[in-house]
């Protein structure tokens, strides 16, 4: 992906890019809301019930959700997936070559510290925009090259962010996988902190750089104590 919305720059604010395609719309469902990255083709997503469809054609974008109450301090998360239409696997430790068919993201507000006014102003605009301002980042992955439960930094926003393969790239198309991970216990073990409340859930897709298509379901999302 060549764009990451977590690291959108203040030069939004500054008007430089022009907010009217930046802005986060609910054409996914009530409760979850899509953003499409710019200048990549909108993904497909269709909620019915517990199960969220995906349908990326050279694109890449995220639909996410608000987490609140006893979902935000959940300690673990289950659910199910499938691919039935894949991507090569790439590498998704560089930058502009990280496609992936499926991405669960579990995001935090950003961590304590001296305030830092450039990102305090980002996720300010961010937020005005419509689509979600984080800081520290989980993300669980279907895709790339490596190997089950292999980890490492993620290139867009490193160091507030980690990626965790789940289903390496190439993994059985068309059968439905169980997950299930520790939130608290990887964000611990990452970060070296206990993790705050989670502000937001998303699912993605990411396709644009390979020029490929990807087809892929999620369901049954569960948080756990």
């Amino acid at each position: 992906m060549k764009f990451k919305f977590t690291l959108v720059l203040p030069l939004i604010a500054l008007g430089l890019l022009c907010a009217a395609p930046l802005v986060a719309t609910a054409r996914a469902g009530a409760t979850w809301m899509a953003f499409d990255v710019p200048g990549t083709a909108p993904t497909r997503f269709e909620v019915k019930g517990n199960e969220i469809s995906v349908d990326s054609d050279m694109g890449a974008s995220f639909l996410f959700r608000e987490l609140s109450g006893p979902e935000s301090r959940a300690r673990t998360l289950t659910w199910r997936w499938r691919v039935d239409m894949g991507i090569p696997a790439t590498d998704l430790r560089t930058r502009g070559a990280d496609d992936r068919d499926l991405a669960l993201h579990i995001w935090f507000p950003s961590s304590e510290g001296p305030v830092n006014l450039l990102k305090n102003l980002k996720n300010a605009v961010i937020s005005a925009l419509g689509f979600p301002a984080t800081g520290r980042t989980l993300t669980y992955v279907w895709g790339g090259l490596g190997k089950r439960f292999e980890t490492f930094a993620n290139p867009h926003n490193d160091p507030d962010g980690h990626m965790i393969i789940l289903r390496p790239g190439g993994s059985d198309t068309g059968r439905w996988f169980s997950e299930h991970i520790d939130i608290a216990g990887d964000y611990q073990r990452l970060f070296g902190d206990p993790p705050p409340p989670a502000r937001y859930i998303a699912v993605s897709s990411d396709t644009d750089d390979t020029g490929t298509a990807c087809q892929g379901r999620l369901a049954d999302l569960r948080f756990g104590a």
